[in-house]
């Protein structure tokens, strides 16, 4: 999804992914790989070979860390070290373990609790950007982590 939101807004990003995306399906592509006109990549890292460690992402995005492929001491190393490997780290403040893994508050998110529904970064100039989230009809979380990166990537402070 962040690599159609990106695509719409006109950045070109490529992808590595596990999961074909129907859009490039649809369009006769293999959906899991593709190469875009930009310096974005987009991938979509899975902590369950501890691989996520490799990576060092301009932006580094955590949504939820619940226990799945690893023990949760375990893989809040992993995404502790993903967080430092990271330039600028976004993190959802509703999901109680990845809050522990917050760099700086001002560039979470939080969908739940008393500062429900803030994102510091999401664009009030946007329009096209937020008119395509809004068709999308994402759930709010998935919505707000991708409106923060985009809004990271396209204005910069």
């Amino acid at each position: 999804m962040l690599f159609d939101i990106l695509t719409f807004a006109g950045l070109s990003p490529s992808i590595i992914s596990g999961a074909g995306l129907v859009s490039l399906i649809k369009k006769g592509k293999i959906g899991n790989a593709f190469v875009g006109n930009s310096e974005w990549l987009v991938i979509e890292a899975d902590e369950s070979d501890g691989s996520i460690v490799q990576y060092h992402p301009k932006i580094g995005l955590l949504l939820n860390i619940e226990k799945d492929h690893k023990e949760l001491d375990e893989l809040m190393q992993v995404f502790e070290t993903f967080k430092n490997n990271s330039e600028f780290f976004i993190v959802n403040q509703s999901n109680e373990h990845s809050r522990k893994l917050s760099s700086h508050l001002v560039n979470d998110f939080e969908i739940e609790g008393e500062n429900r529904g803030r994102a510091s970064l999401l664009p009030v100039s946007s329009k096209r950007v937020l008119k395509f989230l809004l068709i999308l009809k994402l759930n709010i979380s998935t919505l707000m982590l991708r409106a923060a990166t985009i809004w990271r990537m396209r204005w910069q402070p």
